[in-house]
This record gives C-alpha cells, structure tokens and sequence, in this order.
C-alpha cells in the first residue's frame, strides 16, 4: 500500500472504534515508509487519542526533525506537549507554528490560553486579536480576549468580547461563566447571577458554574445560597479544590472559623499546589485565638518551601547602582489601591515623600479602579498595571524599572503578589500595613513596625523578615473628607450606655462574644452595636443573636445591623460611646475610624503581632489606659468606663483634634521617619555589597 492508502485504513479503523489496530497499522507504515511526514503525523495523531502521549511525542518529534517547516507537525507538536503539562515547550511549539503560519488562527488561540494560563494577559491579548483579524466569527477567540482583558482589569472591555463570543455561540458554556465573573468585577450583580445561572442550565452537570455563582452569592453576603452552589459543585466534583477554598471563604466570612479551616484544609489536601488556598488558610488562622504564632510562622514557612524556595533560581544580581546617597526608587505592591483600608494609610505618605530624594511607582493590581484608586495615581510618579504581568513578567519589570526598595502592602491577602517578590526583583525588599504578620518569605528583607505593636522585649523568632520599628508609629491615616463631625455621647442624650464594633464579624470568635457578654452583664443597663455587611444575611444574623444569648444577653440589648455606604458606616460612631476592639486579629482601620469620630477604642493585647496592632495609635492619642494586657483588665476597663461617665467624657473631648494634631495623621511627619528607614536600609545594602 501506498503511505496515503495506509493513512485512509488507519483512519476508517478508528472511525470504527479500533484504535489500537489503527496505531498498528500506522506505526508499520512509518517502518515502510520512513521519510513519509503524512504517515509520521497520522501516527502521532492516533497515539494521542489513544492516551500514548509519550509515544505521539516521539512521533510529532520525529516529524518536526523530518520537515522542520511543517506547520502541521509544529502545530501536533504543541497539542501533545500542552497535554503532557509541559506548558513552556508547547509555548515555543506555538510560535514556531506561527512563525511558519502567521495566519494559523487557532494555533494563536492556543498559545494565547496557554500564556493566560502562564499569568501573561497582555502578551495573550495580543495573540487574540490576531485570531480574530483572521477569523471574526471564532467565539474562541472573543473568549480568550474577554478572559485576557479581564486578567488586566479591563472589565468593560472583557464584557464587551464575552458579549460578542456568545452572539457567534449562545451556548458557549465557558463565555457565560465568563461573563458572568466578568459582571461580578463590574458590580454588575443581578446579570453576574443571571449569566451563571444560564451557564448552569447548559452545563447542569459541570461544578465550575455553580462554583463561580456561589462567589457572586458570596460577594452579596447571600452565604445560605452561596453554600447551596458550592455544595452543588463539590457534590459533582469532590476533587474540585477551588470550591473547596471558596466556601472557606464564605464560611469565614459568616464567621464559622472551625468550618472555614476544614474546607481550606481540605482544598489543600486535594491540591497541595494551590498556593491562593494556602493563603487564604494562613489568613484564616489569625482569626482564631487557640491558634499561637509558632504554628502561623511554621504555616508561613511551609508556603516558603513549597512555593517560594523553587522560585530562588529565577533570580540575578542587582545592578543598582551602589550610591549611598544618591536619589533612591521606591516601589509600593498591592492588589489594594482603592477604596480600602490600604488607601487611607498610604495617600498621606505618596503625596509627603520627598521628590528630591524618592522617586514612586505604584505597581497596582486593583480589578475595579475608583476615586481612590486616581488619587494615589496622581500622587505617584509612575504607575504600573501589575495585572498585565505575570510573576516572572512582573518581577523582571520591576528589575527594569530599576526599583531599589520593593514594598509589599498585601502579605497574604487577596491579589498578593508574593511569588514575583520571590524572584527577588529588588535589592531590598519589605512588607508593610497589609497584613498583620510576617510572610514567611526569605526574598523579604524587613517587616515595617513599631515598639508597641511588635515589642523589642518579645523577640522577633517568629518572623523571617527583621523587623523595623519605626519611633512613633507604623502607618498614616488620612480620614476621609466625607466624615461626618462627631457627635455628641450617646449615653448623654439616652442615658445608656451604648458599646461598639464596626468590624468583620470573623474577627468576633467565641472567646470575644465570650468577653463582649461578660462587659455587658458588668455594666447593668449597657448594650452593644454590631454592624457589618456580614449581617446583611439573615441567617448569619440570627446565629449571632444565638450566640450572645447562649451566654445570657437578651436580644433587647444587642443592635445587629448590616452595612451601609461608608459616609453612613462612619455616622453609627455617633450612636456609639465606646468602642470595644475584637482579638486576637484587632482591627487598624476600625481603630483609627472611631477614634476619628470620638469614640475612646478598648483593646486586649497579647504576644501576637496582629493582636497589638493599632496600639500605637491609641498610644499616640492619649488612649494607653485603654490598653488591656488580660481579658480580666479589658473587661475591669470596659465596664469601669462605662459607669464613670466624666471619664469617658474627658476621653472623648478633644479626641479627634489630639489625633489631628499626632503623627498618626500627618504625612509630614510620618514620611520622614518612614524614609529615614529607607535611606538606612539602603547604605546597609551598599556597604554589605
């Protein structure tokens, strides 16, 4: 038989079920016929489809090495490699492919999802308006560029393809999930929900859908339904991770901390290289109080090992120029640059660093910009769409940019990029304000502190950053120009008095709501205020309620709300007179809030680093009496505050002005010590170099 003969039995065999006698037939023709590419191609493609990948690599190899401008053999190539899991190869099998064959559109959708998946958006959006140049009516390749454009925060852009794909194909199920998550970016809720659902009723039987409808439910604080699609998902697929980690999410933001670890554990169990889930779970550990930081650091050092340590041979050395004293490039990292608590901190430093001696770049990884978002645009000197790289790409932008100090503002929160950080991009690199600990990470060199949040006397062996005190304080708080003036004390007008928190309700774990009841039963006639977007679920609701009168307080003198737009968020300060801090993980925007707003803020310290954080800010303040170093002195303080009304009167006069006037919330003072620890590091590195 003639090569092409055997090619048409090989292929009528297979499209009879036999595929084994197909590859036999085939395999014996390339014997025959060994300079034959159509016979070499048609057993590779067989091979494949039989499972044989090693076997169709030889056969693609073989090819290429017998024509190597076949674009047919480059392209199978490619395909066997990407299924292998050998991503980068297959990438340089795609551009060879299309070196050969600029016009080859799928293989530029190919190379285009295998770079997406590389975390290299950018460099896929360009390889999907190549498609689609070629071919306009691929819904593949509007899929890839509403994926890609979303990966930069394009999200009208992102919305706009999903769109077009699903005119080309209604019932692409993937564009729907799509749109769907693009919609959520957008604050586009109520079509997020409809797009998935739609996903769901193609595709019943996939979990991916429901998994993504359960985030969007969970972003609306809807957890009862939210839970409902991420059972769905783990009940069609037990071995999808990602659903897993995402009710951990949901849980933890009902508050159900022990919940909330299980299903982290168990998303890091099934894939142990979900690097986001061991985050998440290292996050979710701070919340608790029966959990001490030797186990977190130890938790941390495993993401190091696991993640990080393999990252160590993608680094170079640093060319900087060893200058102690010449103008140094500062670069600040976050997901968070928006209307969050990062913003408020860090726009009276960007706009009080000294321009003759600091040059900014913000390197920024915010979805869904706003007026925050350009104000600290505007107060930097250059600004970096972070999303638009991968880590390797972003590492190696940031070495362009010739950055000298890396300062991370995220730690292990959502959208770190802790793995380009890895790479060790910068000379010097820290951490900073986003995250109440230590990342672990060799590649960072300092942790930004202070002595009252991280106490000299308490070591620092639970950190592999060194930690950097600053004199006064460790942050800057700039409140927003929206706030309401303070209010009068409640009790003065009620003659009750009302305690306080503004916080994430899984900051309030049964040791705190255990102390909360002991206060309120010290302090006859007193209640408490709750309020958080966490409340906007009615169940979550009712199990606070439970909890609280599981421990004897009546539902009378409990005030559960939800949340509210944050001028108003602001204004329940008014109709509180005390503000009581939750622990272990206390909260540092809450803190500076309500001392904005004249409420004296409670808080119980212990050895941990995120249980001290925003003493200082009290400190500063003239609020130290406030600082319990015991459940029995917070509860002794609270409730003796609470009875002696001139006290809390003199506490609260004057409070906003003494904060006003503190290094606390003036940029001119704070920035300078805070670059007084830069220029120090700096001449450090230069002289150990």
């Amino acid at each position: 038989m003639r090569p092409e003969e055997i090619v048409r039995r090989a292929n009528a065999l297979a499209t009879a079920g036999d595929l084994p006698g197909a590859v036999h037939l085939c395999r014996d023709g390339v014997q025959q016929f060994p300079r034959d590419l159509s016979l070499r191609l048609s057993c590779g493609i067989l091979q494949h489809r039989c499972g044989a990948i090693g076997a169709a690599l030889e056969s693609f190899d073989s090819a290429v090495a017998l024509d190597p401008r076949s674009v047919d053999a480059w392209y199978c190539l490619a395909g066997v490699l990407k299924a292998s899991g050998r991503a980068d190869e297959a990438v340089a099998a795609y551009r060879k492919t299309l070196a050969l064959a600029p016009d080859f559109f799928q293989a530029a959708d190919n190379l285009g999802n295998l770079l997406l998946d590389a975390g290299e958006p950018a460099a896929s959006l360009g390889l999907f308006e190549r498609s689609i140049a070629v071919n306009p009516a691929n819904p593949r390749a509007f899929n890839g560029l509403g994926l890609a454009s979303r990966a930069m925060g394009r999200t009208g852009e992102a919305i706009k393809a999903l769109r077009h794909a699903l005119g080309l194909h209604p019932g692409f199920v993937e564009a729907w999930s799509n749109l769907g998550n693009a919609l959520r970016d957008e604050g586009a809720m109520d079509d997020s929900i409809a797009a998935h659902r739609k996903a769901i009723a193609l595709a019943p039987e996939r979990a991916e859908p429901h998994m993504e409808l359960g985030v969007t439910l969970t972003h609306l604080k809807r957890h009862q339904e939210a839970m409902a699609e991420y059972r769905s998902a783990i009940a069609l697929d037990p071995q999808f991770a990602p659903a897993h980690a995402n009710m951990g999410a949901s849980l933890l933001s009902q508050g159900d901390l022990d919940a909330a670890a299980a299903s982290l554990r168990e998303a890091l169990r099934l894939d142990p290289q979900l690097d986001v889930a061991h985050s998440n779970y290292l996050f979710a550990l701070h919340y608790r109080g029966d959990i001490d930081a030797a186990e977190t650091f130890r938790i941390a050092r495993d993401y190091q090992a696991r993640f990080a340590a393999p990252l160590a041979a993608r680094r170079h050395p640093h060319q900087n120029s060893r200058d102690p004293q010449r103008r140094l490039r500062v670069g600040y990292l976050s997901a968070d640059l928006r209307q969050h608590p990062l913003g408020f901190f860090l726009e009276p430093v960007l706009e009080s660093h000294d321009r003759t001696r600091f040059e900014v770049t913000c390197y920024s990884g915010v979805v869904k910009s706003d007026a925050v978002t350009e104000r600290l645009r505007s107060k930097s000197d250059r600004w970096v769409n972070a999303l638009a790289y991968g880590d390797d790409a972003l590492a190696e932008k940031i070495r362009g940019d010739g950055i000298d100090i890396l300062v991370d503002l995220s730690g292990h929160t959502a959208g770190h990029r802790l793995l380009a950080m890895a790479r060790k991009p910068a000379p010097i690199q820290a951490t900073w304000m986003g995250y109440l600990d230590g990342t672990g990470l060799d590649a960072i060199d300092y942790l930004i502190t202070d002595e009252w949040t991280a106490p000299a006397a308490e070591g620092g062996q639970y950190f592999a950053e060194t930690l950097w005190r600053l004199p006064e304080v460790y942050q800057c708080y700039r409140a927003p120009s929206y706030a309401p003036p303070v209010a009068p004390a409640p009790f003065t007008g009620e003659g009750l008095v009302t305690f306080g928190c503004l916080n994430n309700l899984a900051k309030i774990n049964d040791d705190v709501v255990d102390t909360w009841s002991a206060i309120l039963h010290a302090a006859p006639g007193s209640r408490l205020l709750i309020k958080t977007s966490n409340l906007d679920d009615a169940p979550t609701l009712q199990r606070t309620r439970e909890r609280f009168a599981a421990r004897g307080i009546a539902a009378g003198r409990l005030l559960l709300e939800g949340g509210a737009p944050h001028p108003e968020f602001l204004a329940a300060y008014g109709r509180i007179d005390i503000a009581l801090d939750p622990f272990p993980y206390s909260g540092g925007l809450s803190t500076c809030e309500a001392l904005w707003m004249g409420v004296p803020v409670i808080k119980l310290l212990d050895r941990r680093f995120l249980s001290r954080f925003g003493a200082s800010f009290l400190a500063v303040t003239g609020l130290a009496s406030l600082l319990a170093e015991t459940r029995d002195d917070y509860i002794r303080i609270a409730a003796g505050l609470a009875v002696d009304p001139a006290r809390l009167l003199a506490l609260r006069s004057g409070l906003r002005e003494r904060m006003a006037a503190s290094t606390l919330c003036r940029g001119e003072l704070f920035t300078p010590q805070l670059e007084s620890a830069y220029r120090t590091w700096w001449q450090l590195w230069c002289a150990a170099t």
